[in-house]
């Protein structure tokens, strides 16, 4: 089977279709029970892999997704001022953007947004005079709208930053879709999670070298392609399921070289997690230059060429 490639704009793939065309060769990608316990059969495994892709295309092309991101101003204590303006501390760009649409005011943590171009921003649909702000330390910040352009806070170790994202950002109305490993079910495993101490964290660096403590529940151990490998996943919301940043011998070659990001699910088999390398995805840096993306920790560095899931992205920055 070719590498797969999807494009936002491109036609949707019927997952009927898909079944239909892979019942011709049902022990394409076949793995040995040893290498994927459980794995579904060739078609089934094949057809769920390309909706999957065909998903993460639809969440990345999103109007608030990761191509939209535009900006990542940090704020200084006191008046931060935005709008189109050249001299305004958060610079927007934008046909319909006041010279001067507000202030973002930080003192000691709290933050507030000042309009000053009244009915120029909205929040939830609604214009405001003044609010106060959330970062998104739980993951739910305040998102003040102009027009196609947004913007919300992000605290990164002990500083804050501005946000900016826009729908019509060129990264975004220029898509170039995505390319894929040719699915292969040797890479989907199952791992057991050897727990730590509850509380436990790891010190995870992100691409600007801030350190933050994230927690981890334990290490998952699993065998890929006969070896033994150990990881550190680690625990961002209360979903059931875990994050997992790798590093792997594609990395900075075929793939992205900072690493990939997977979403690790648990198994139907009691006490063990579903590790799908096949659906390894790329962190934001691959696509802006403004993310402020983890790094994978020491450990998760596989000495192994991991050759399946996301690819390094064809329209994106240097790494």
């Amino acid at each position: 089977m070719s590498t797969a490639t999807f494009g936002c704009w491109m036609p949707r793939l019927l997952t009927a279709t898909l079944l239909a065309v892979l019942a011709a060769d049902p022990g394409a990608h076949a793995a040995s029970a040893a290498d994927a316990p459980s794995a579904p059969t060739s078609a089934t495994f094949q057809a769920e892999t390309a909706v999957w892709q065909q998903g993460r295309v639809n969440r990345l092309t999103a109007e608030d997704s990761w191509l939209t991101l535009v900006g990542l101003d940090w704020l200084q204590a006191g008046e931060n001022r935005f709008g189109s303006s050249a001299d305004n501390h958060i610079v927007l760009k934008g046909d319909d953007i006041p010279p001067l649409a507000g202030v973002l005011t930080l003192d000691q943590g709290r933050l507030h947004a000042s309009i000053r171009a009244i009915g120029s921003v909205t929040v939830d649909g609604a214009v405001i005079r003044e609010l106060d702000l959330k970062d998104d330390a739980d993951g739910s910040p305040t998102v003040l709208h102009l027009g196609t352009v947004s913007i919300q806070v992000v605290k990164r170790g002990d500083r804050w930053a501005a946000r900016v994202k826009d729908s019509a950002s060129p990264v975004r109305t220029g898509f170039k879709g995505l390319e894929w490993f040719a699915a292969d079910a040797r890479f989907r495993v199952e791992a057991t999670l050897s727990p730590y101490p509850p509380g436990k964290t790891l010190p995870i660096a992100n691409i600007l070298g801030f350190i933050e403590q994230q927690r981890s529940p334990g290490a998952l151990e699993f065998t890929l392609l006969g070896e033994h490998y150990r990881v550190d996943p680690v625990q961002e919301d209360d979903s059931g399921d875990l994050f997992l940043m790798i590093a792997d011998g594609t990395s900075g070659k075929e793939t992205y070289g900072a690493g990939r990001y997977l979403v690790v699910t648990r198994s139907a088999e009691p006490d063990t997690w579903v590790i799908d390398f096949n659906r390894a995805y790329n962190p934001p840096c691959a696509f802006t230059a403004f993310a402020t993306c983890p790094l994978p920790p020491k450990g998760n560095r596989l000495p192994v060429r991991v050759t399946a899931g996301e690819k390094r992205y064809a329209g994106g920055h240097a790494d």
